[in-house]
């Protein structure tokens, strides 16, 4: 995957919201008449909002344009305030909201909202980005440990994977032969 894709797809919906909401962006299309929410709509805007599912726009904008940077460090800043200033996330939420309204009952909408304002619920919006941050290097130190052990399962088998030396050979940087113990008071080697 390259750079500029990673910086767009690694947003987590409720992990690191900051900072305040946008507005609510409408769900028509421009140039129809503005018709009023439903009450389930109002309901997701709500969760998005309590959530910093919102923020999630902002930041995959601001994550996009500093994997830019970094690659075009010649690219003057008003060029990426300008393009930042022109991105509206909200875009992002009018596009989410039906996913919630297809997914979920208005009871439903309204037991999340219930917990989400709830003391729990409030903890667990404070602790959910230092949680998933430490869950994240858990499981990549998990993976590489399986890994690890799947290589020496499959070389021990018989199958070493690419790049592994094979059954019996030693392992890169030690001697190829065997190693014989000086003699007791002979100089080291």
């Amino acid at each position: 995957m390259t750079p500029f894709l990673e910086a767009s797809s690694s947003g987590s919906p409720i992990a690191g919201a900051e900072g305040t909401p946008p507005a609510p962006a409408p769900s028509q299309a421009p140039g129809q008449l503005l018709a009023r929410p439903s009450a389930a709509e109002l309901k997701v805007r709500e969760l998005l909002r309590l959530t910093g599912s919102v923020n999630v726009g902002f930041q995959m904008v601001d994550k996009i344009l500093e994997t830019f940077k970094r690659a075009m460090p010649q690219v003057p800043a008003e060029v990426w305030n300008g393009f930042r200033e022109e991105c509206d996330p909200r875009e992002l939420e009018a596009a989410i909201v039906p996913l919630y309204l297809a997914s979920f009952t208005a009871e439903e909408l309204d037991l999340m909202l219930a917990f989400y304002r709830s003391p729990v619920g409030e903890k667990l919006l404070r602790k959910q980005p230092e949680i998933f941050r430490a869950s994240s290097e858990a499981g990549r130190q998990w993976a590489a440990e399986v890994t690890y052990r799947l290589r020496d399962r499959l070389t021990e088998k018989g199958y070493p994977p690419p790049g592994a030396p094979a059954a019996g050979a030693p392992a890169p940087g030690t001697p190829a032969g065997p190693v014989t113990p000086p003699a007791p008071g002979a100089p080291p080697r």
